[in-house]
């Protein structure tokens, strides 16, 4: 190769660096979370990131639940558009990531109504293309726990209150009772105080 040849490699190789489209990349560290949700009501896994001043051409975030032997696509997010064709069955209509997760640095993800046979392990994977260091980047694992334990309701206060019909007969007791009381506490102050009189008018009673 020609001397003059070897003095240009250093001005093609900077061309070469600056013609080459800049590359996104997003960075986490790996965190643990625990979940304990009541059956039927909404969890929040969390899964948060930084990200470079470059927008990735492409950036996916992923949500997966690890069994034995498997793993099920909770959430496949890609560039802002929800994939459900890649949505294992069980979360569809149940699991969703925001719109603006990459703007935002946050790819949780919510899932509604929850069932039992959603305990287990979950983890959230991103992705940017062209490919940046590390990726796909395992940003979050998730345990959750599901109380299927029925929740005790309160019953309305009103249906333990009496009807009407008992009240008013309540009340006819109440006044029965009151003039009965009243009576003997007449005929006691009677005796007491004036038996000449009770025994002139119930000559029959005192012989």
């Amino acid at each position: 190769m020609a001397p003059s040849a070897l003095l240009l490699l250093p001005f093609f190789a900077m061309i070469v660096f600056l013609s080459a489209p800049a590359q996104g990349h997003v960075r986490c560290h790996l965190a643990t979370f625990d979940v304990w949700v009541q059956q039927g009501d909404t969890a929040l896994f969390p899964c948060f990131f930084s990200q470079s001043s470059v927008t990735p051409r492409d950036k996916k975030v992923i949500w997966q639940r690890v069994r034995q032997g498997a793993e099920d696509e909770v959430v496949f997010f890609k560039n802002g558009e929800d994939r459900a064709d890649r949505q294992n069955e069980a979360f569809v209509t149940r699991a969703s990531v925001g719109d603006r997760w990459y703007e935002e640095k946050n790819a949780s993800l919510t899932l509604r109504h929850i069932l039992p046979k959603d305990a287990g392990l979950y983890r959230c994977l991103l992705l940017t293309f062209p490919l940046g260091p590390r990726s796909p980047h395992h940003c979050a694992v998730v345990r959750l726990d599901v109380d299927t334990q029925q929740i005790k309701t309160v019953k309305d206060p009103s249906e333990h209150m009496p009807t009407g019909s008992v009240i008013w007969g309540m009340l006819l007791a109440s006044v029965i009772f009151l003039i009965v009381w009243g009576f003997l506490l007449l005929i006691t102050y009677l005796i007491i105080v004036h038996p000449k009189a009770l025994q002139k008018s119930s000559p029959d009673i005192f012989r």
